[in-house]
């Protein structure tokens, strides 16, 4: 670690990693009850708007169909809603659930962190990102 001063913190570096030129989502059978996993989601056609979300995963709640997983916004856990009690129905926008096929988008901390590598690869190759970006706002240009 190097200083840039007597007041200033010091600087700290990340490895270098090596980045799998594909997605690496959590699969379904490894996933365990209670922790907390992160969904990484684009806005737009063009993937270099990134959005992250941390999500609880609660379990496999539905006895008729065992295939389904349960996920809680992970603020709407730390604030003590939980699936199921009367309050939940204040946060209905706070659960998810994903079939078998579903959930590609959501990943242990690393992965999302390189996810997210990708995706600031791709901005920096990107010419005139914020343009490529307006562009594809469906809202009044600015």
């Amino acid at each position: 670690m190097s200083s840039d001063g007597p007041l200033s913190w010091p600087t700290r570096t990340f490895p270098a990693t090596e980045l799998r030129p594909y997605a690496q989502p959590v699969r379904p059978d490894e996933m365990k009850d209670h922790r907390v996993y992160f969904a990484v989601q684009y806005s737009g056609e063009s993937g270099l708007v990134p959005m992250l979300r941390p999500l609880l995963f609660v379990g496999y709640l539905d006895p008729d169909d065992p295939n389904l997983r349960f996920f809680q916004d992970y603020d709407s856990f730390v604030a003590g809603v939980r699936h199921g009690s009367a309050d939940a129905t204040d946060w209905e926008h706070a659960f998810e659930v994903c079939g078998p096929d579903g959930g590609k988008y959501i990943f242990e901390y690393e992965d999302a962190l390189h996810e997210l590598m990708r995706c600031a690869l791709q901005r920096r190759e990107t010419p005139d990102i914020d343009m490529k970006i307006r562009t594809e706002s469906r809202g009044p240009k600015l």
